[in-house]
């Protein structure tokens, strides 16, 4: 193989792969404050998510509940001013019990959405068996399962393949 032909095929390769990154690339969290599944002593001020690049401040969300489904943030998701990888919201006031957290994030790189959720605790153990029967917050075609509180992810699928059939639902 001639030397043209082995530096042609390296830069094609190089391309290659520097394309599937930005394919790849998605807002996924790098971490949050609090983690997910903390148990903590006192109730945070504010829940904080990095992401892995980059969110669309105006298109992204945080939103949580108390574990009797009401409103626990203050709706005030914000975008850090001197990191564009976080997002941050308020909460309403202090209270024991499981708290349920659920961001929508719209990646600025490559304008894909991404959306997920997770728990953590005040004074006492999460109780998962005690939250109600919820549809995601930030994604309603998400059902949670009243056995084991995970989103239903096949219904989802279902509904976004088959979008006719979607209903709307909201926490209440």
């Amino acid at each position: 193989m001639s030397h043209p032909v082995r530096i042609s095929l390296f830069l094609a390769l190089l391309l290659a792969l520097s394309i599937s990154g930005v394919v790849l690339a998605h807002a996924d969290i790098a971490r949050s404050d609090p983690a997910a599944n903390a148990v903590l002593e006192q109730a945070p001020s504010q829940i904080t998510i990095e992401f892995t690049e980059p969110v669309e401040p105006r298109l992204s969300k945080i939103e949580v509940l108390y574990d009797d489904g009401s409103v626990a943030d203050n709706g005030d998701t914000t975008r850090d001013p001197a990191d564009p990888n976080v997002l941050r919201v308020s909460l309403k006031d202090s209270r024991e019990g499981t708290y349920i957290v659920s961001w929508r994030a719209l990646s600025e790189v490559d304008g894909h959405v991404t959306s997920g959720a997770f728990v953590f605790s005040v004074g006492q153990p999460i109780a998962i068996g005690n939250l109600p029967q919820l549809h995601h917050p930030v994604c309603p075609a998400v059902v949670w399962h009243r056995a084991d509180r995970q989103p239903d992810y096949a219904q989802q699928r279902r509904r976004t393949a088959f979008p006719q059939h979607q209903q709307q639902h909201r926490p209440g």
